[in-house]
């Protein structure tokens, strides 16, 4: 790889993400005063970038430590070079998906968990109709949840502890383990739940 195609690989591949963010927060920020919020928080697009730029630096030095080890001919270089660069972008996609798709598992169950128990007649019986309901905590083993803790505001507050199980296909499974008037703290050892 020559000296100048190297260079830009690096700083185009392998800074991206910086580039990405700098660009995504000068844009942003066109027409707005000195003053405002976004100039505030915007800024740290960039700094949340550089973790993610480590990344595809990263990739970068692999694939150029490998285009470079390779013996023979640049073609048979570009051979070898080539398919791990992609091999690594594309395992570094699946890690990001199976990422994303568990926090979207995650965000859809405590939603149901939320719906679950506005709907329970026990609980509108004692906040009255129309209740409002927000996810107060979230309990987990082993980075599973196994309870959620649900505000639930109408004519008065009240908190329901619902614990969850899966089925063996990963559905949740809700049970309502007890309703509240006190609020319950996420970070008592406590049960929730006395008998």
């Amino acid at each position: 790889m020559k000296r100048a195609a190297l260079l830009l690989f690096v700083l185009g591949f392998g800074l991206l993400p910086l580039w990405a963010a700098a660009a995504a927060v000068y844009y942003g920020g066109r027409g707005l005063s000195a003053a405002s919020d976004y100039w505030n928080t915007a800024p740290w697009l960039i700094i949340l970038a550089v973790p993610v730029s480590a990344v595809t630096l990263a990739i970068t030095g692999v694939t150029v430590a490998v285009h470079r080890s390779t013996a023979g001919a640049p073609a048979r270089k570009w051979r070898f070079s080539i398919p791990t660069f992609f091999a690594l972008v594309g395992a570094i996609a699946a890690v990001v998906g199976a990422w994303w798709n568990y926090r979207q598992e995650l965000q859809d169950e405590w939603q149901l968990a939320v719906e679950f128990v506005r709907s329970d007649r026990a609980v509108t019986e004692m906040v009255g109709d129309e209740p409002r309901a927000q996810l107060a905590w979230t309990r987990r083993e082993n980075s599973s949840p196994t309870a959620y803790a649900v505000a639930v505001s109408g004519t008065t507050t009240v908190y329901a502890v619902v614990e969850v199980s899966r089925t063996w296909l990963g559905n949740p499974e809700f049970t309502l383990a007890c309703v509240t008037r006190e609020e319950i703290a996420s970070t008592s050892s406590a049960d929730p739940c006395p008998p």
